[in-house]
């Protein structure tokens, strides 16, 4: 089993809990485009859903 992450939307925001600090975050709208690739737990981001991969782990959030 590989890592496992929480993934949380809120107002304007997606927060990844559970990292290390070396873990590469992606997050990609729902027509599959990368819209931000970081190290940082806290990731601004507009209204809508989004799908977050933190290296082989992947997520679904809604950001409000």
């Amino acid at each position: 089993l590989g890592e496992r992450y929480l993934v949380s939307g809120g107002t304007g925001s997606i927060v990844v809990s559970g990292l290390k600090g070396t873990e590469k975050i992606s997050v990609y709208d729902l027509s599959g485009r990368l819209v931000k690739s970081t190290t940082q737990s806290a990731i601004a981001a507009k209204a809508g859903i989004y799908i977050v991969k933190v290296d082989d782990f992947v997520s679904k959030v809604i950001v409000k």
